[in-house]
């Protein structure tokens, strides 16, 4: 039933593409064949598996997430996530906070055709983004995420909603030219631990660049991350990777700092506001609009504007409790660098202009 659900939803999309050749797919109940090159994919619990990872980045092991999934479909999503949040209390957030996907406001696509949720973990913004446009392709690396995302839109009826399980994103299996959107929220920094082998730029790039490939004229790619220079970073925070101020430093610093304190190398990184411009501009995008979701990009409902002094302003008093914050804050935006040491971005970026834009 789930298999023949994906195919039912599916079968009229032109947007899913070969991997390897980029030649159209055909959808089967079990599986989907690419047309050229005979690459066939398999179909399975209604997750399209075009490119399987042995890594499992998430709030449970292997084991734990087969064990939720198992619990959703048989309890119900919600009271297993409830049962769940007990344990986890995050759970709760990562799977109903309405406020993941409160960026729509700003992102506001010229087209709501697709979606693409790139790196949909358990799915809800995914979920969200149903509300928005007829068809949200939510892709993972992992599948048990996915294959809980399925129970999640089985049950809430979201037949909008296609999971993809997927590792490359330097070879996404989406036509050219055909997604009306692309969201980023919390991965982009992670990609570098997929492609141990070449340097963090180049995979920053890489990644862009086939986000930019995938997105139709007018199209908008939402990235939200952490500022490299937030002013957490400068108190001492703990980054992504788990290391106190090694976002601050030089790569090659941070790296050695990581391997002799944490045995890893320093792979998960963030970026400056500049470096962003610089990598997407390297990309192919050209007009980038920057935010700053003012509690943190996984529950912000207020985005202001960087490049507004009102907005950025209203966005310090929002801020905090502490009128000594506040205060501070107001005296590097007066200095014309406060939205340079905001502890989140949002940034919207446009791909190719529409006719309707040039």
């Amino acid at each position: 039933m789930n298999r023949q659900g994906l195919l039912n939803v599916n079968s009229d999309s032109l947007e899913l593409a070969c991997p390897t050749c980029r030649s159209s797919l055909d959808l089967a109940a079990s599986a989907a064949r690419c047309r050229l090159c005979d690459a066939d994919y398999p179909i399975e619990e209604g997750v399209l598996c075009t490119g399987r990872s042995s890594a499992f980045l998430g709030e449970f092991d292997t084991a734990g997430m087969r064990g939720f999934v198992r619990r959703a479909r048989e309890s119900g999503w919600r009271k297993a996530a409830a049962d769940m949040s007990r344990e986890h209390p995050a759970i709760q957030t990562i799977l109903l906070g309405q406020e993941r996907a409160g960026f729509m406001d700003i992102m506001n696509p010229p087209e709501r055709r697709s979606a693409l949720d790139l790196g949909a973990g358990m799915g809800a913004i995914s979920l969200q983004l149903s509300r928005y446009f007829d068809r949200v392709f939510a892709l993972d690396q992992t599948f048990e995420r996915l294959a809980f995302l399925k129970v999640i839109s089985d049950q809430e009826g979201a037949s909008a909603i296609r999971p993809i399980c997927h590792w490359d994103v330097f070879n996404l299996p989406f036509a050219s030219n055909s997604l009306d959107a692309v969201v980023m929220v919390g991965v982009f920094e992670y990609f570098p631990l997929s492609y141990p082998e070449l340097s963090i730029e180049e995979v920053q790039v890489r990644a862009l660049t086939e986000i930019h490939r995938v997105l139709a004229p007018g199209g908008v790619l939402f990235l939200a991350t952490k500022n490299r220079f937030g002013w957490p970073n400068w108190a001492g925070a703990k980054d992504n990777s788990g290391l106190r101020f090694g976002p601050l430093l030089p790569r090659w610093m941070a790296n050695r700092l990581s391997q002799i304190l944490l045995g890893t190398p320093f792979r998960v990184v963030t970026d400056s506001l500049h470096q962003y411009h610089t990598l997407l501009n390297q990309a192919g995008f050209t007009k980038l609009d920057v935010y700053w979701p003012v509690n943190g990009y996984q529950a912000s409902r207020s985005w202001i504007n960087l490049d507004s002094q009102t907005e950025t302003r209203l966005g310090i008093a929002q801020y905090s409790s502490s009128a000594l914050k506040r205060q501070a804050l107001s005296v590097l935006e007066a200095m014309g660098i406060a939205k340079y040491l905001v502890p989140h971005f949002g940034i919207l970026a446009r791909g190719t202009p529409s006719e309707a834009e040039l």
